[in-house]
Parts: structure tokens; sequence; C-alpha cells
């Protein structure tokens, strides 16, 4: 079964799972409507069952549900965890996944050319997620572009050269005379040599002095005559048409997959919450409110900012990528429509320079500070569409809007002028950063220590920042 097949069957177990429960299954139909794909769907459900299965189903579950010490509140933190995957503000701009188990592999795998053919080397990269593809036209085809003949498989016989190419018999069609070509280089300079006739035997080639050379079709030996004009040669550069049909064993184009297991371990995070008896007592008596629950509620909340914080600054830190300046034009008799077009044109040279870098495709998420994010909010809904966003109550990382081809989020704590771009593919799982999710949350039980009382909230995610090419930091200078 194909790596994605098995991704694609865990993504349906979970969702099953989810549907047989129905306060599950109640909830998940709440979230759905953030939820845009069956991968998205699964792997909140994903999410989902692991809490359900590791806290509430488990032993340590449900004495938690029994102690009269921990409070009757655990259930409560079922809508937090329904809302954690939908609401999480970089699951546009890496790749969110859940974890059955706290070691976890990500997957990759590299399809390699697996013969030397012409100007195609055995172990190039044709299909990639971590580098520049080599992808050579003529590799699957009888089309032989750039062979190379160096001179210890050269022989001398009177005067003139023998050497022998890879793959016969030759083709001599119109077409493949048009390709058929010698360049051969010597110690007195490099002469090309073309196509003069054919016989029914043999490609006759000249170069421009009316030297010659001949490739047998059915065997691929070639002959170039004796030349002063290059002295003694050094290499040859063979271009010609073969009979693909007759390919078998080390002659047939073949790829080969280069599979590679990086493993991804769901390390802990933990936040301790104390409160006194007193402020318990009060707050129960003057609001009728749970201290307890409205206490895990903001210690969920804080957890996750931490988490959405720390993959920003790793990311931003840690990027590989570069330090490219955006220049805008800082003048008010220039129309604001061609000062965003500039900024745009300047953005998608970083965008390409993106896809050099890892091979995948063009920057498409953008990240910026305040300046930035007030200039595009500035700027007409022609250029820049706003995310229609609730008010936050806070300022918090998130997804604010869409610039040109870009998807763009504001990062409170990046300076001013600074900024970074990345990329999302289409697949829901190649991206920059991974996040794998083993468990949102995991509360201890409540300690009474004298007039305190303690109690701890532990997560459980894993990380991998598997293409730190992709991101590449920017500054904005003059653009406002």
């Amino acid at each position: 079964m194909k790596i994605e097949s098995k991704v694609q069957k865990r993504l349906a177990d979970s969702l099953a799972f989810v549907e047989k429960r129905g306060n599950l299954s109640a909830s998940m139909k709440l979230a759905d409507s953030d939820l845009h794909s069956f991968e998205e769907r699964g792997i909140e459900a994903g999410i989902i069952t692991n809490f359900q299965k590791r806290v509430m189903d488990s032993e340590e579950g449900r004495d938690f549900i029994k102690s009269n010490n921990y409070g009757p509140y655990l259930p409560e933190l079922l809508p937090v965890i329904i809302a954690w995957y939908p609401n999480f503000p970089l699951k546009d701009l890496i790749s969110v996944q859940d974890m059955e188990q706290d070691l976890a592999y990500i997957i990759t795998s590299e399809l390699l050319t697996g013969t030397n053919k012409g100007n195609t080397t055995a172990g190039q990269k044709v299909e990639t997620p971590n580098g520049l593809r080599e992808i050579k036209g003529s590799y699957p085809s009888g089309e032989v572009l750039g062979e190379i003949i160096t001179a210890d498989s050269l022989q001398v016989e009177d005067g003139n050269t023998l050497a022998a190419l890879v793959y016969f018999p030759l083709l001599s069609t119109a077409e493949a005379q048009e390709i058929t070509k010698l360049t051969v280089k010597g110690s007195a300079g490099t002469v090309d040599y073309t196509v003069k006739s054919v016989t029914g035997k043999a490609i006759h080639l000249e170069d421009a002095n009316g030297n010659v050379a001949e490739i047998e079709l059915a065997t691929g030996i070639l002959e170039v005559a004796d030349s002063t004009a290059v002295g003694d040669i050094e290499s040859i550069d063979a271009s010609y048409m073969w009979n693909i049909e007759y390919a078998k064993g080390d002659t047939l184009p073949t790829v080969v997959e280069d599979m590679k297991m990086e493993p991804m371990i769901a390390r802990p995070r933990v936040l301790a919450m104390k409160w006194t008896i007193f402020s318990e007592l009060v707050k129960k008596k003057q609001f009728s409110q749970d201290i307890r629950t409205d206490n895990t509620n903001r210690v969920l909340d804080l957890l996750y900012q931490y988490l959405v914080r720390y993959i920003l600054d790793r990311m931003y830190r840690y990027a590989t990528g570069g330090t490219k300046t955006i220049k805008g034009i800082n003048t008010s008799i220039i129309d604001p429509n061609f000062k965003a077009q500039e900024i745009l044109r300047q953005l998608n040279l970083v965008s390409q320079e993106i896809a050099n870098n890892t091979g995948r495709v063009e920057g498409n998420r953008l990240v910026v500070g305040a300046r930035m994010k007030n200039y595009l909010e500035a700027l007409d809904e022609k250029w820049y569409k706003p995310e229609r966003e609730e008010d936050y109550g806070f300022q918090g990382p998130r997804k604010i809007g869409q610039f040109g081809r870009f998807m763009v989020f504001y990062d409170n704590e990046l300076a001013e002028d600074e900024g970074w771009m990345t990329y999302r593919g289409t697949k829901w799982y190649d991206a920059a950063f991974y996040l794998g999710v083993f468990m949102p949350i995991a509360p201890t039980d409540a300690i009474n220590i004298n007039i305190d009382v303690q109690q701890a909230f532990v997560d459980m995610n894993a990380y991998k920042f598997d293409k730190p090419q992709a991101v590449i930091k920017l500054k904005f200078d003059q653009y406002v």
C-alpha cells in the first residue's frame, strides 16, 4: 500500500471512530464549517480520537472524573479540544498532522534516475520535496543528447579516431538526422560535425572544412577521420536518436525510489497553575463560577498561544533562505496602484527563489509585522483582500488576508519592518514546517498544598523544521 493510501486510511478510521461516539460526532459537526477537505476533517478527528482514547477512556482519565479534588470539569475540555485544530491560526502556514503514537515518522520519498543516458547521470533527483529537480526531457525518449566519450574510451587506427556509442541501433529518419551531431574537442580547438548523408548502413557527417565522420547504424561505432583542425582528440560529445524498442537491462531509462524516514518525537510542554482556596471561594460565591473550570480554559489558551509563538520564532530564527529587501516607492506623486504593483513584483522574485531553493512551488505565504500590515490594510480590495475576522480581544498571530498570490499572516512580535516568506504546497502535508499533535492537553490532578491549590497542564507535540531553505527573511523599506 502506498504511503499516502495508508495515511488516507488512518484519517478515515479516525472519522469512523468519531462518528460512532454521539458526543464526539455532535461536536465534530460544529467544527466542520471551518474544515475544507477530507484531510482536514481527518486530522481533526484524529486529534479528538487521541484525546478520547488516552484521557477520557483511559483508567487515569476515569480516575480524574471520579476525583472530588480534581473537580467535575474534565468534560469541559472537550469543546476546547474540538476547537483546537479549526481555530489554530497557523494551520494554513505549516503542515499540522495528528499522531497515533508519541514516536512517528515523516516519510519522504525521492525519485532518482537509475541509469546514465547522455546528459543524464544515474542518481539525479527527478521528484523531490527537498531540493532542485534535474529533469532532462530526452531521458525517457530515444534521444541521447550530450553523450560524452572521454579520451580513455577512444582508439586511433591509421590516424582515424574510433569510439562506441552506448545506445544502438541508431535511427536515420529525417527527425533523427536533425538531432544527430558530433562535437569533437581536441588540443587545437573544437569542431562540430553535422549530418551530410545517410546510406543503408551508416550516417555520414562533415565539419565546415569537409572533414568527415561516420556512425554505423547497427553497432553505434563512430569513426572521425584524421583532422589537423582539432589536433589530438580529447573528447567527443555525441547527440543522436536510437531505437528505444531495443531497450533492455541497463539501457532501459529507469527511475528508482529513494525513501527516507525522519523521526518525530512528541515532547511534553507543561504549565502549572496555582490559586488559593480563598480566591476559589470568592469566585464561587461572588460569580457562581468554578475557578477550576475557568483556570483550565485560561491555561489551555495560554498553551495554545505559546505553541503558536514557538513555531513562528523557530521558523524565523533558523531560516536558511537568506534575507531580501523589498523596497517601496516613498513619494506621494506616484500612483498607489503602481506602488502596490512594484512591491508585488519584488515579492514574486523572492517567491521564485523559494522554488529554486526547494524544487517545489513558488513561495505563497507571507508573514509581516505591524507596519506592513497597516500598509496592506489601507490598499484597495483589488490588491488586498482582508480576512473577515472576529475581534480576538488581544494582539496575536493570525491570518489577515490575501495580497496577490500570497496568503498573509500577521506576527505581532516581528519588528515593524520585518517579515518572511515561505510556501505551502497543494498537498496538505507539503510545507516547510511540520507540527505533529499527539496530545492536545492532559491535565494532572489538583493538589492542595496548605492554602494553595496547584495543578499542571501538559500537551505533547512533535516539531520538524524540514526545509529551512524554504523560509526567506524580508526587510520592508520605504513602502508607506
